[in-house]
């Protein structure tokens, strides 16, 4: 089945440094060089805002600028890596959608996979599309942030906050999914939380695990790495991706990660989010075939092959 990205838009706030960031980390000398040496100089960071406040204005946004048809939407799935929204006595859904007429629309939030959590719901919109007409559309938005500095440092990378919201269908030319791969073997299945020998078992394991994604979403793709013009990776530093290259005889620079710097960790949206800065930017054009890809730590991998 023919479907795609009929729309692409995101939400970053202002940056700031990594310097200010960790001014008040303890034992931070250390910890800011590694962070560093992994690309990153500053990231959107915003504490005082609310992840609902950062979703509405990225919707009303999003609304206003595309003339998005309201009444083709037939589904919304907001994906998130952080575990925790809101309070359970805090409504949500409500603070994110209301006075945008979009209120009755069913809608889910979809975690459980950390920083591929977006993938799994553009293939999740591709089963539901099977259900729907041809202008009927599912929107999908990712969203995460945090609301502390020191929430933000996670295993040398710093963490930025981030609203991606894409409008799937199958009535577009433009942006098409080619392969939606899914792979999920967790060794550490506790996270940044998990003991010392199953962190040190997944970082052993972690590289093949995203080689092996890569070549299965190529091969579901019918497709060859000679066929993708940039892998748009996760970016929490940018050395496991010097490994992938050496790993798979790939050349770095086939590797986008020009925004690193100023991006950092943005969970499962930062790769839609390159890419929807580099289409924009003309560095992606049309006919292009790029294949997006966030390996989660502990672990399931997602990858996302798209056709400009």
């Amino acid at each position: 089945m023919r479907f795609g990205f009929k729309h692409m838009h995101y939400s970053l706030p202002n940056t700031v440094s990594i310097t200010k960031i960790m001014r008040n980390i303890p034992n931070n000398q250390e910890l800011l060089k590694k962070i560093q040496a992994g690309g990153i100089s500053k990231i959107p960071a915003s504490n005082d805002v609310l992840l609902t406040e950062l979703i509405k204005k990225t919707i009303t946004d999003f609304l206003s600028k595309y003339k998005v048809q309201k009444k083709c939407i037939k589904k919304i799935y907001i994906a998130h890596s952080l575990p925790f929204l809101s309070p359970s006595t805090f409504s949500f859904f409500e603070h994110s959608f209301s006075d945008l007429g979009l209120e009755n629309i069913p809608r889910a939030a979809i975690s459980g996979q950390p920083c591929a959590i977006l993938h799994f719901c553009v293939y999740l919109a591709g089963l539901q599309l099977n259900k729907l007409e041809l202008n009927d559309s599912i929107l999908v938005i990712g969203a995460d942030k945090a609301f502390s500095n020191g929430e933000r440092i996670f295993f040398n990378s710093a963490m930025g906050d981030s609203v991606f919201i894409g409008l799937i269908t199958k009535n577009t030319k433009d942006n098409l999914i080619l392969s939606s791969y899914i792979h999920t073997k967790v060794v550490a299945y506790q996270g940044e939380n998990s003991d010392k020998n199953q962190i040190d078992d997944f970082r052993a394991a972690n590289p093949s695990f995203i080689r092996m994604a890569i070549e299965n979403a190529l091969q579901k793709a019918k497709l060859n790495i000679q066929d993708i013009k940039y892998i748009i990776p996760h970016t929490p530093y940018t050395q496991i991706w010097d490994t992938i290259s050496a790993l798979m005889h790939i050349p770095i620079d086939k590797f986008l990660i020009n925004y690193i710097s100023e991006t950092g960790h943005l969970n499962s949206n930062d790769s839609f989010i390159h890419y929807t800065r580099a289409t924009n930017e003309k560095l992606i054009n049309k006919n292009d075939i790029v294949l997006l890809i966030n390996p989660a730590f502990g672990g399931t991998r997602g990858v996302t092959i798209i056709k400009r």
